[in-house]
């Protein structure tokens, strides 16, 4: 059980057993002797296994749905004949208990093994072991092995897996104990849920050819099982900073339903061409009226500017970080039915369901309001490939400056 993390589990069935042994004699040695010291024993023994199997009765009842109870039966009635017979040879005590108890377990894995016991296939299969393949089947078991190991580990080595050395075996980062603490942190239990985008996860028919994904609205759409609570949408390419992430969280927290992180203009540039920027524009009450997109926003000496008009470079920018509650999926399930009704037809390749145009058409309508929080983070992407030597740099300051540790889970 240590090795399962039950070590108060441990603890308390020996106190439990203690208590009881110590009852039992008290009762029992005055009259029985060493008789009753035996019994206490037994009984507090019996009482440590009935607090372990509490504790473990939902593992153990699934341990024992996997027992082949009748090969067992048969297997112990053979071993048991086999023992017997040596008894009735008359060769001497000590002959006879060790002859006795080599023919008992011999009989006994020979008869399982003619059943194909799983038990006795995969000990048998442990002596034999001399190359990589045979190592990482006796340690992960087949399936994961030909799934996940066999051919990834023929891929990088260019040889099969049979024909490795078996040192390599070592490098299988296979865990020996049920020990869930992968690393150190202290926020490592929080579930993390995978939602995967299906081309075909759609309210109509795939168009013949379609190989493009449906745009970040059917992205999230995706995800609408485990959306229970208030949550984030960003574009995983991206960095955003702390200060958008906290604002949109507090904002969410505290009952806020949508919201969207606006960044400084000026904030998302690039040193190295143009790009295009949602614009944002507000009420007086910092609630979204409209994104207006703007293509090849470049920086100049002055500030910046799209096609040679002047743009103010502290006005606020989407970059697609959005606060959204589980109540909003309802709304954008029904966007994805009417933009395939709609959309599709007319570009059955290409059309994309993305979550900026559908929140504009909303905001347009109406029907939906977004707090714009401003964030004075900067953002990075990589736009350019010669973005990549500048985001390097930026990085490095931030560990200079503190921003962010060296480790950067160490403050967790």
């Amino acid at each position: 059980m240590v090795p399962m993390g039950r070590e108060k589990v441990v603890l308390y069935s020996e106190i439990a057993g203690a208590i009881v042994d110590i009852i039992v004699n008290a009762l029992l040695i005055p009259k029985y002797a060493s008789t009753g010291a035996a019994i206490g024993t037994l009984v507090a023994e019996f009482a440590v296994l009935v607090v372990q199997y509490w504790s473990l009765k939902n593992e153990v009842r699934d341990s024992f749905k996997q027992i082949h109870y009748i090969k067992i039966a048969i297997a112990l009635v053979l071993g048991s004949m086999a023992s017997l017979w040596v008894k009735l040879l008359g060769l001497g005590n000590f002959i006879t208990l060790v002859i006795s108890a080599v023919l008992f377990f011999g009989a006994y894995a020979l008869v399982l093994l003619a059943f194909k016991e799983e038990m006795v296939i995969e000990i048998l299969e442990t002596f034999k072991l001399k190359k990589r393949g045979e190592q990482a089947i006796s340690l992960v078991g087949r399936d994961i092995y030909e799934k996940l190991i066999k051919g990834y580990t023929e891929k990088q080595w260019g040889r099969d897996c049979k024909d490795l050395p078996s040192f390599i075996i070592k490098r299988l980062p296979v865990r020996l104990t049920f020990d869930n603490n992968y690393f150190n942190a202290l926020y490592q239990g929080i579930p993390v849920d995978y939602a995967f985008q299906d081309i075909n996860d759609i309210p109509g028919v795939l168009p013949e050819g379609r190989t493009k994904p449906w745009g970040t609205g059917q992205a999230v759409l995706a995800a609408k099982e485990v959306l229970t609570t208030p949550f984030i949408v960003i574009n995983a390419d991206d960095y955003y900073g702390k200060e958008g992430f906290r604002a949109v969280y507090e904002y969410l927290v505290n009952g806020g339903q949508s919201c969207m992180a606006g960044f400084v203009l000026k904030n998302t540039l690039s040193d190295n061409g143009g790009v295009t920027r949602g614009i944002c524009k507000m009420d007086a009450e910092n609630n979204l009226t409209e994104v207006v997109e703007t293509k090849n926003i470049i920086k100049t000496t002055e500030g910046a500017e799209a096609d040679g008009v002047k743009l103010d470079v502290d006005s606020l920018v989407s970059m697609n970080m959005w606060g959204l509650t589980p109540d909003f999926l309802k709304t954008l399930e029904e966007g994805f039915k009417e933009f395939f009704e709609k959309e599709v037809p007319v570009n059955p390749l290409k059309a994309e369901y993305l979550i900026p145009t559908f929140i504009g058409e909303l905001l347009s309508e109406g029907k939906m309001s977004v707090k714009v929080l401003r964030t004075n983070d900067t953002w990075y992407g990589m736009t350019y490939k010669e973005d990549v030597a500048a985001v390097k740099e930026s990085f490095s300051k931030m560990l200079e400056n503190g921003t962010y540790k060296g480790d950067l889970f160490s403050d967790l």
